[in-house]
C-alpha cells in the first residue's frame, strides 16, 4: 500500500489469481506422478525411478518453458480481462505480470 497503493494491492490479486492456474498445471502433474514414484520406490526398482526421475524432469522443464511463454504472451488479454475497466491499473497488471513471470522463470 506504501509504495503503489490500491492499484497495487489489485494488481497483485490478479497476477495470484491467474498464476495459480499456471502453477496447478504442474502441481497436477507431480500429483499424479506420486503413485508411480511410490511404486517402483516400494519395488525398490531404482532403474525405473531413475528414468520417471529424467521424464519428469524434462516434462517439467518444458512445461515450464512453454507456461512462462503463454503467460508473457497472454499477460495483456489476462488483465484486460479482469482490469481493464481502468487504464492505469491495466497498465500496471500488466507491467508487473511480465516481471513476476520472468522472476519466476530465472528461478526454474
Amino acid at each position: 500500500m506504501e509504495y503503489l497503493g490500491k492499484n497495487g494491492v489489485s494488481a497483485y490479486g490478479v497476477i495470484m489469481y491467474v498464476q495459480f492456474i499456471f502453477v496447478a498445471i504442474e502441481i497436477g502433474f507431480t500429483i499424479g506422478s506420486a503413485p508411480i514414484v511410490g511404486y517402483n520406490y516400494g519395488a525398490e526398482n531404482h532403474a525405473e525411478l531413475k528414468n520417471v526421475f529424467k521424464k519428469s524432469l524434462l516434462i517439467l522443464g518444458i512445461t515450464g518453458v512453454v507456461l512462462s511463454g503463454l503467460a508473457q504472451a497472454l499477460a495483456i488479454p489476462l488483465a484486460k480481462l479482469f482490469v481493464g475497466y481502468d487504464q492505469e491499473l491495466y497498465n500496471l497488471t500488466v507491467y508487473a505480470f511480465r516481471l513476476t513471470r520472468l522472476r519466476l522463470f530465472s528461478r526454474e
